[in-house]
């Protein structure tokens, strides 16, 4: 493989290896299933440290384009042949876009950090410090802090319904949950079912482990329950993962009746749900119950739920509950002690209803002010107007591609997510998902106005 870097572009050179693979793998050159270099060889071979390669092949991973055997090497993904490869959004692009002074971030579902008090944050790791010491600077338990995770049990015991600390593993994302499920209870050919739009960071897992992808259709309360019993009698399927609170990217929210169906369904059918949760929290007027909460035996359900909305995200902390029947998940890494110790103290010291109280009005007032707003560019038609959650989910004219409007969007330094990736084929979209929660507030007017421009421009394109 013979790749080549420039040590004098500004482009970084995990960057360029990325781009010589992808390419490669594009054109044919490199065929589904063959083995890369190892990343030592391949640093040898250009000369630059081996933490670049493993970056980038961490890239070439997350995108689908290789996946990883443990202690055998990485090979070209064969799930890249079924991938539209105009339709694919250059995050890699965009992140490097953000040096640019005057960005207007849509994209991203960042919380927004002016919501945060310094001092708090500093107390708290001042008083795990006092409290801790040096044993803040050792090894986890692999599944977990025990004091973090009795603390959970009583604050978010609504959530999960679990009582158990042993059901609970504390991970540092809630792709890093999947990722543990899906190595220790799926195969290559296993059928899993998700919502018509959805997570794109949970596709890369699925199709890293070569596992078939079923949608059903999402309608406005939820899950297409009919056609989903219509499917479950036709195929068996061993998972249905669902965002029944604030579907990413559609901002819908799944009725109660809908979960308690789900549930019975799992029963008749014996098949597992994967619930991801991290808004449930940042809902507006009514209190929103988890699907977990109904699966009153903890036989069902896998109940992931990330910090990563409601706290900093950095701190990359989330928990993961499991069903009685199964007794490990073959943990490899925890999150660290110092970050596990340091929010324990956090959210030991606070009043956590009056903290999501507080975090509700925030950012109620934002999103407000954003549809406001929103709402004015005429060629637009917003959909599922939940009134929570972090997403407006867009409709385009039908002639529209989210593909091209995006491009079109970052040369005025705008960045919006096209409608194509939240489906596991990149099928032609003309939705955009678009997020107030991370963009100052004083930027909304303008960045909005872009993107009125950019649609405008679009249409004039096309006449």
């Amino acid at each position: 493989m013979n790749i080549k870097i420039n040590l004098k572009n500004n482009k970084k050179l995990y960057v360029q290896i990325f781009d010589e693979i992808k390419k490669r793998i594009e054109n044919g050159e490199l065929k589904s299933n063959s083995k890369l270099l190892s990343i030592r060889t391949l640093a040898k071979q250009l000369n630059v440290n081996p933490a670049t390669v493993m970056k980038a092949y961490d890239l070439l991973e997350e995108k689908n384009y290789i996946y990883k055997i443990t202690g055998s090497g990485c090979y070209v993904s064969n799930e890249f042949e079924n991938i539209d490869k105009n339709v694919e959004i250059d995050i890699v692009n965009m992140n490097f876009n953000k040096n640019i002074k005057r960005y207007y971030d849509l994209a991203n579902s960042y919380p927004d950090r002016s919501f945060f008090k310094l001092h708090i944050l500093k107390n708290s790791i001042n008083d795990s410090f006092n409290k801790y010491g040096i044993d803040m600077f050792f090894y986890s338990e692999i599944d977990g802090d025990k004091t973090l995770k009795k603390l959970i049990v009583e604050k978010f015991y609504s959530k999960h319904r679990i009582n158990n600390i042993d059901k609970i593993k504390i991970l540092s994302s809630s792709t890093h949950a999947l990722d543990i499920i899906c190595k220790k209870l799926l195969k290559p050919g296993d059928k899993i079912v998700v919502e018509g739009y959805t997570n794109p960071n949970a596709l890369s897992i699925f199709k890293k482990y070569n596992i078939q992808i079923i949608s059903i259709s999402l309608e406005k309360n939820g899950i297409n329950i009919e056609k989903f019993k219509s499917l479950l009698k036709q195929e068996k399927i061993k998972f249905l993962y669902t965002i029944p609170n604030f579907n990413n990217p559609t901002n819908i929210i799944t009725t109660d009746t809908k979960k308690k169906e789900l549930i019975n369904l799992a029963k008749k059918y014996k098949f597992y749900i994967i619930e991801d949760d991290v808004l449930s929290d940042i809902s507006f007027n009514k209190k929103l119950n988890t699907l977990k909460s109904f699966d009153f035996n903890n036989t069902n359900v896998f109940y992931l739920f990330s910090f990563s909305k409601i706290f900093l995200p950095g701190i990359r902390l989330s928990y993961v509950t499991i069903p009685n029947n199964i007794n490990t998940l073959n943990i490899e890494t925890s999150p660290s002690i110092f970050i596990q110790k340091f929010f324990y103290k956090f959210l030991k010291k606070i009043d956590f209803e009056r903290y999501k109280n507080s975090l509700k009005i925030f950012y109620e007032k934002k999103y407000k002010f954003f549809k406001e707003n929103l709402e004015q560019i005429e060629q637009i038609e917003i959909l599922n107007n939940s009134e929570g959650g972090f997403y407006f989910w867009i409709k385009l004219p039908n002639w529209m591609d989210s593909k091209k409007l995006y491009e079109i969007c970052l040369k005025h330094n705008l960045a919006i997510i096209p409608g194509n990736i939240f489906h596991h084929k990149y099928i032609f979209s003309n939705y955009i998902r678009v997020s107030y929660s991370s963009i100052e507030k004083e930027k909304i007017l303008d960045a909005i106005n872009i993107l009125k421009k950019c649609i405008y421009n679009y249409s004039v394109l096309k006449k």
